[in-house]
């Protein structure tokens, strides 16, 4: 199956042992436990493959809010990601637009349900633009975020919201919890995003000045849907 991007054609094969998409002349192939990409030669450019072991790491398929772009993002250390491919639909209204759209939403369905077990089973979204996106997974039981923070190359991971009622901080050396058993308030205020009980008293606050006000506002619409979804 193939859609329209505002970088070309993209083509998704899927085998039996091995996920295949062509985004124009480059391929991406996961297949044996490793992600391969292929470069063909153009002009005086030599032809380059790149081959990524996977082994524990994780590979998660993303949609992007509220563009709804494509993106492949890589685990290849516990909580340090990076987005590896980035497919962004076609602009404008007209009819050859809003098919190439619904295209594009078919591959990235059938590419997110051939690519689950890399990702333990959670589904990825992302918000923001260029190097300061912040990347985030939702589990059945939990929403982790990921994002870039000053002086670092990669988005990392900065806050775990858990259905059982907790925060979890990362440390140097492990996570601090901040139990929320009374229960949870999540509210957008400038550029942080906190998290307080019911009666006002704050309990922990992530930083992201970084994006814009409506990604922070949609990403604490997702994490009082999980909240919510919790029965807290």
């Amino acid at each position: 199956m193939g859609a329209e991007t505002s970088l070309g054609p993209v083509k998704l094969s899927l085998g039996p042992r091995s996920t295949r998409l062509s985004v124009g002349p480059q391929v991406w192939t996961i297949a044996d436990d490793h992600l391969m990409v292929a470069t063909p030669a153009k002009g005086k450019r030599k032809a380059k493959r790149r081959s990524i072991r996977l082994g524990d790491s994780r590979l998660y398929v993303a949609r992007a809010w509220p563009t709804n772009e494509v993106s492949l993002w890589l685990e290849r250390k516990p909580g340090v990601v990076q987005r590896m491919l980035g497919l962004p639909p076609m602009t404008g209204m007209h009819e050859e637009t809003i098919k190439a759209w619904r295209d594009l939403e078919r591959l990235a369905t059938r590419l997110q349900d051939a690519l689950i077990d890399y990702g333990a089973g959670a589904r990825a979204f992302e918000v923001g633009n260029g190097q300061h996106r912040v990347f985030a997974l939702r589990y059945p039981a939990k929403l982790v975020v990921y994002a870039r923070k000053v002086f670092r190359e990669k988005p990392r991971r900065i806050v775990e919201v858990r259905e059982d009622g907790a925060l979890a901080l990362p440390g140097w050396h492990k996570d601090r919890i901040i139990p929320m058993d009374r229960g949870m308030e999540v509210i957008a205020s400038g550029d942080r995003i906190n998290f307080c009980h019911p009666d006002g008293e704050h309990a922990a606050g992530i930083f992201l000045p970084w994006i814009g006000d409506a990604d922070r506002v949609e990403l604490t619409r997702r994490f009082q849907a999980l909240i919510r979804d919790s029965g807290r």
